[in-house]
């Protein structure tokens, strides 16, 4: 696929204190967040997504649920003062399958926004109040521009006094400005993998156009994900492997295998052997071991991993096998210690 082209000057990490409308509390608002610059802030990604550009007429929405409306303004609408202090505003509302009633808190400047005959894409849930239809405090789009409405719209994790429409225009800004992390993936594994690049990605992640472009971004980011862990492990062993181990001549572990009631399998046989020779090292110099056995309940893992130490403490060295639970812990000091018991040349301290 085609490389999208980022001059230097766009693909730095700009300072979020930089971006307009960002002032010093903002930015503050934004750091509590642990975003501090435009790299953060477009890997803030989005924890859902409202489905804006399925309009729905009003007679095919079952009341308590939640849907877009493409919706007329039928009359001016009213302001009263509720209990006080609570400033309410209300307009009707209808479309080519009936009508509604539209209550906003505290926004009396509404007022100027909703005049008669005009038309807003309308999101919200509907509800069946003692005079018809409501929809309370719904989010309001016009719908003059309709290539300006996102069919799609990211919703964020927030944090302080950030909101959805902060977070969405500083996003914006630093989309508009190409202010887009390097990627990290080679572009002959992205064509390899059939992936898009980091640019197209973050775009189609953050303001995408179509459930389409949705699952490619989703998918670029689930295997930069992959690959990222797989890169820290590679480098991981690598700096293992920099020191040196403790060379363990003896590897026999056939009085081990021997306690057991059955023969162990090819696989468990493959293994033990491979980790018997990191062990054992090359013309006596080993290196650090690292190694992932991977197999269903009851394959054998401990097998193998009893085997392991059977070599290290054959060769003068303690060792522990750790488990994630006491419970599991448990069983494997009793059955470690039945086999261990039936073997006088074996003596372990669990």
């Amino acid at each position: 696929m085609k490389n999208d082209k980022i001059s230097a000057k766009n693909s730095a990490d700009v300072p979020l204190i930089k971006f307009p409308g960002i002032g010093p509390r903002r930015f503050a608002d934004f750091q509590a967040a642990g975003i501090g610059g435009a790299f953060s802030l477009l890997r803030h990604l989005p924890r859902a997504y409202q489905d804006r550009g399925n309009v729905r007429l009003l007679c095919d929405v079952q009341p308590g649920s939640i849907a877009a409306f493409m919706l007329t303004v039928a009359s001016e609408p009213t302001v009263a003062l509720v209990k006080g202090r609570i400033k309410l505003t209300k307009v009707r509302l209808f479309d080519d399958s009936g009508s509604c009633t539209a209550i906003f808190f505290n926004q009396p400047y509404l007022r100027e926004v909703l005049t008669k005959g005009a038309v807003f894409r309308v999101w919200g849930k509907l509800t069946c109040g003692k005079r018809g239809l409501e929809l309370i405090s719904p989010v309001l789009e016009p719908a003059a521009r309709p290539a300006a409405l996102m069919p799609l719209v990211p919703v964020y994790k927030l944090s302080g006094d950030l909101s959805q429409k902060i977070i969405r225009d500083a996003i914006k800004h630093a989309l508009d400005g190409g202010y887009i992390p390097p990627d990290v993936i080679p572009a002959h594994i992205r064509e390899e993998r059939g992936l898009i690049t980091a640019s197209e990605a973050y775009r189609m992640i953050h303001r995408p156009a179509t459930f389409a472009e949705l699952n490619l971004a989703q998918k670029y980011f689930q295997y930069e994900e992959l690959y990222l862990f797989a890169l820290g492990l590679r480098m991981s062993r690598v700096e293992r492997r920099v020191g040196e181990g403790y060379p363990m001549p003896d590897t026999d572990s056939s009085a081990m295998a021997a306690t057991y009631p059955f023969e162990f399998t090819s696989d468990q046989k493959k293994s033990i052997a491979e980790i018997a020779a990191d062990m054992k090292g090359e013309d006596g110099i080993a290196k650090p071991m690292a190694r992932l056995v991977c197999g269903d309940v009851g394959s054998g893992k401990t097998a193998v991993a009893a085997s392991a130490a059977y070599i290290a403490t054959k060769n003068g060295y303690q060792c522990a096998l750790m488990a994630p639970t006491g419970i599991l812990a448990a069983q494997h000091y009793a059955r470690l210690r039945s086999l261990c018991n039936s073997n006088d040349r074996i003596s372990w301290k669990l």
